[in-house]
This record gives C-alpha cells, sequence and structure tokens, in this order.
C-alpha cells in the first residue's frame, strides 16, 4: 500500500532516513545541526529539528535492536521447569505462563525485556530535548519524538503503545515525571500491517499524547495527512477503540511471490478461518484427541492395508486443525496423557477399535449455540456480541471497522447459520470487545432493547 523512495544507488531507504527527509522539508521545520550553532550549543548532545517556530523540539529515533534474545534468556529455563505445558508448535508467551503461579510477574518481565529498547530511546530523546531547550533558550517549547520501526518485528504497534503509556505515566521516588520533557510520540510502524479492506494494506502511523491535545500533538497530527501523501496513500484515520481492537499482522507474513506455501501452513490458515472445534469444551476436546490418534493408528503400523494409510492421510489434516486449536486455547498436553495412556493400554491388551470417520465427523460437528452476553467471530474475522437468542434467531451487534472507523451494527443470525460463528476465547480481544461494547451501549442504550 505504501510507496518508498528510493536513494540514488537504487536501494530501498530505510524509514528513518525517509522520516529525516520528510520532517526537513515541512514548512518551518528547522534541522538543529544545519544551524549556525555556538561551541556550547554544537557539542551538546541535541535534537534533530525545530519544528513551528520553535514551539516544538523534534527528535527521530529507530528502533534497530532485536530483543528476541532477551526472552528466550527468561523463557528457556522456564520451559524446563515443573510448570512449564508441553506443546506442539508455538505458542505465544500468554498461553505458557497462565500455566505458571506467578505468570503475572514473569510477563511483566518478559514484556520490560522485550521493550528495554523503547525506554533506553525514550531516556535518551528525553535528555536531548531537555538539553536542547536549555541551550536555545526555549523553556516553553514542547517535545515531540518520532519512533521510526522498519526492522524489529517483536516490537508490535499495539507493544509499542503500550510501553509508551507506561513511560508517560512513569515516575521518580520523589512522584515526578521521569520523562517530561516528551510531550507527543508519533510512532511508524513498518514491520506490521493492518488488513483495511481485502487486498488493501494499511501501514500503522499512530499518535500518543501524554496529557491529551498538546501544541505538539497538533503540529505531529498536521503531519500524518502529508506522510501519507508523500507515500501516495490515504490516510485512514482510527480513534483509540478501533486501534484496541485492529489486529496487526507482521509483514513477513506476506507470502513470498512464487514459492508455494506448505500444506500444513494451508490447513492452519484454513482453520483459523473456520475453527469447527471452537464449540467443544476441553473434556470434550480430549476425546476427540483420543480417537483422532486412535483412528490415526492402523494406517501407521507394518501391514496396514491402503484403506487405512489412505484414512490416516486425510486424517493428519484434521490432526492439524486439532493442534491449531489445542494451541490457540493454550492447553497443556499434560492434561490428555491419561487418555493417551488408556489408549495405549487397550492397543497393548488388544481391545484397541479402530474409530471410523463418521465417528470422528460426528464429534467434531457439534452445534454452536448462542449467549446472550457472549462475543463471536466468523470467517472472515467480523466480530460480533449477542444481544439476545431465541430458539431459533440470534440478536447481534456486529462490532467492525469501516476504513479505520467504528462500525456498529444490528443484525440477526438464523438458527441453521450459527455454526458459521465461533466463540472468541482471546482474553486480550474480548477486554477491547467489551470495552468498545460499553462504549456504544452509554451512546445508544435503546439499540440494546432490540
Amino acid at each position: 500500500m505504501k510507496g518508498q523512495q528510493d536513494s540514488h544507488d537504487g536501494e530501498k531507504t530505510s524509514l528513518e532516513e525517509r522520516v529525516l527527509h520528510f520532517l526537513g522539508t515541512r514548512p518551518g521545520a528547522e534541522s538543529i545541526d544545519k544551524l549556525t550553532l555556538t561551541p556550547a550549543q554544537r557539542d551538546a548532545e541535541k535534537a534533530d529539528f525545530f519544528l513551528a517556530g520553535r514551539t516544538v523540539v523534534c527528535e527521530v529515533k529507530s528502533l534497530q535492536t532485536d530483543t528476541k534474545a532477551k526472552i528466550q534468556a527468561l523463557m528457556e529455563p522456564l520451559l524446563e521447569s515443573e510448570h512449564a505445558p508441553i506443546f506442539y508448535g508455538k505458542w505465544t508467551t500468554d498461553n505458557v505462563l497462565k500455566h505458571f503461579p506467578d505468570g503475572e510477574t514473569i510477563k511483566r518481565q518478559v514484556f520490560d525485556a522485550v521493550t528495554s529498547a523503547v525506554q533506553t530511546l525514550f531516556r535518551k530523546a528525553n535528555r536531548q530535548i531537555r538539553t536542547t531547550k536549555d541551550e536555545f533558550g526555549l523553556p516553553l517549547a514542547e517535545g515531540a519524538l518520532v519512533i521510526a520501526n522498519d526492522l524489529v518485528e517483536v516490537l508490535s504497534p499495539e507493544v509499542i503503545a503500550h510501553k509508551i503509556r507506561d513511560l508517560f505515566r512513569k515516575r521518580t521516588p520523589e512522584g515526578k515525571l521521569q520523562f517530561p520533557e516528551i510531550n507527543v510520540v508519533w510512532i511508524i510502524c513498518e514491520t506490521h500491517f493492518v488488513e483495511v479492506s481485502p487486498g488493501m494494506k494499511g501501514i500503522p502511523a499512530f499518535i500518543f499524547g501524554r496529557d491529551g491535545k498538546t501544541s505538539a500533538g497538533e503540529v505531529i497530527d498536521g503531519f500524518q495527512s502529508e506522510w501519507a501523501a508523500a507515500h501516495g496513500v490515504p490516510l485512514l484515520e482510527m480513534n483509540s477503540l478501533v486501534f484496541e481492537t485492529t489486529t496487526f499482522k507482521p509483514e513477513r507474513q506476506s507470502d513470498p511471490k512464487g514459492k508455494g506455501i506448505p500444506l500444513h501452513e494451508v490447513w492452519r490458515r484454513q482453520y483459523k478461518k473456520r475453527p469447527y472445534l471452537r464449540c467443544l469444551n476441553e473434556k470434550e476436546l480430549g476425546e476427540y484427541y483420543k480417537s483422532i490418534i486412535a483412528a490415526l493408528t492402523p494406517g501407521m503400523l507394518v501391514g496396514a492395508t491402503e484403506v487405512d494409510r489412505g484414512l490416516s492421510r486425510h486424517l493428519i489434516e484434521r490432526f492439524t486443525h486439532l493442534i491449531e486449536e489445542i494451541n490457540e486455547r493454550g492447553i497443556d498436553m499434560k492434561n490428555y496423557a491419561a487418555l493417551m495412556q488408556e489408549l495405549g493400554r487397550d492397543f497393548k491388551a488388544g481391545k484397541f477399535t479402530p474409530v471410523q470417520m463418521k465417528e470422528i465427523e460426528a464429534m467434531s460437528n457439534k452445534p454452536n449455540i448462542f449467549a446472550a452476553g457472549q462475543f463471536y467471530s466468523d470467517s472472515e474475522s467480523k466480530n460480533y456480541r449477542c444481544l439476545s437468542v431465541n430458539s431459533e434467531t440470534a440478536v447481534v451487534i456486529v462490532i467492525d471497522v469501516l476504513l479505520g472507523k467504528t462500525l456498529e451494527v444490528i443484525g440477526e443470525i438464523k438458527r441453521e447459520n450459527w455454526n458459521n460463528f465461533w466463540p472468541i476465547i482471546d482474553e486480550n480481544k474480548l477486554a477491547a470487545l467489551k470495552k468498545r461494547f460499553e462504549h456504544f451501549a452509554t451512546k445508544h442504550p435503546e439499540w440494546l432493547t432490540l
């Protein structure tokens, strides 16, 4: 979606270089290093720009340090401990840590480790802005920090935003603001994108202010449309409620042209679009797991018939879907150890009865039931909140986004279509959706009686 400016040697310029060029060409902007400076000013550790008649001192920082190694250093010993869950594939940090009694404390340590680079540049920028204001006699000027990220994927827009909010509130032991010189932060992140509409990507560029509207915030906000125009794309504005319910996807997940997608990845993506096992509770999911393994086993034994082998090949896709659901929920595979041991004992004792495909189909086709007050999603990743339900119809509110704006619409879902919707289980997403719904409910209480 976003264009790129190229350097003279034909190589793509970095985001930091493009931001510096952009700010330097704004009307009224002054590149401080290019000014006539006194010896003291020349030697001082200064900010990059004066903006808006020197009412704003602006510093540009680029995230360069990948903090994945810090996460690994914290997580590796944890995964060897007695509380560590057993799982296949990849799990989110949240899913791993919920199995630890001190998981919330560890989660904070992981967050601080991941975002340490953000705090380092925040501290340095605060110092540079303060020094610049002192050296140039501008005590009333406000400070702006621009963070450019086109390298460090682990620092997603929502992670950076969360850290910036923390740093704005951070105080010294004496109770004073620790970073008082920074009034506004502009985050431009090219490591992730937002799917604005099918086939249309949006590049995140967000502004966060310390105390609501400030003069520095208004100056930076005025640059948003100019930044979009400089890259030949439209500006789609997004409020804080939309930000909290937006999914930011890593840019690297875009499929490279000319390269195929592994079959297991195709199956994973298909399941994410239609998580048909979401309606099973944990016990039912365990029984399904046991049945899948029981059905797979005959086709993997020496002397297996072609029919058994064919069934096993078909069930590998189902098994991939099952593991994806278990991983989404963060279920410790140790919870199913007893079921697998029981299956093994039956097999050794000759009591093993192969499971037929129709049994597996029946187990996985549990009817979905709508419940008032619950949140659901569909294959298009739209979000719904059930307002009321009877035996044939569920009345829902669609909680969606249209070109960066909140969109809420009341609708009905007939019972025959209920299996095309699945409960939302992501706790962070649920919290954000509840917040959006409560905001909507206070503005339109009459809609809730429909």
